[in-house]
């Protein structure tokens, strides 16, 4: 097993706060701006709040398909999401 590291990231929009938190948190919105240019994002389950699981695939251009998963840790409306997120190649049975 090897050490995990935490890391942070953020980004800046040039839209009102509450449409980028609306983007995010509204499980329709979120998949339309949410995944690499040209591939096909396929939701198997979306829960939108702390514990909550956002389970998901990716098919991109080339056929190949990826799996991920995030776990919401913690949702504080407008201001953050922390998530665990993890991916795989082949679905978790």
């Amino acid at each position: 097993m090897t050490a995990s590291k935490e890391f942070t990231f953020s980004r800046t929009f040039d839209a009102p706060r509450d449409l980028v938190w609306k983007a995010r948190a509204d499980p329709a919105s979120f998949l339309q701006w949410w995944r690499p240019g040209g591939s096909q994002p396929a939701v198997t389950k979306i829960e939108f709040k702390p514990g909550g699981l956002f389970h998901y695939s990716m098919t991109l251009p080339n056929g190949q398909a990826m799996w991920g998963r995030m776990i919401y840790r913690e949702i504080v409306e407008p201001e953050r999401i922390v998530f665990v997120n993890s991916f795989q190649i082949r679905p978790v049975e």
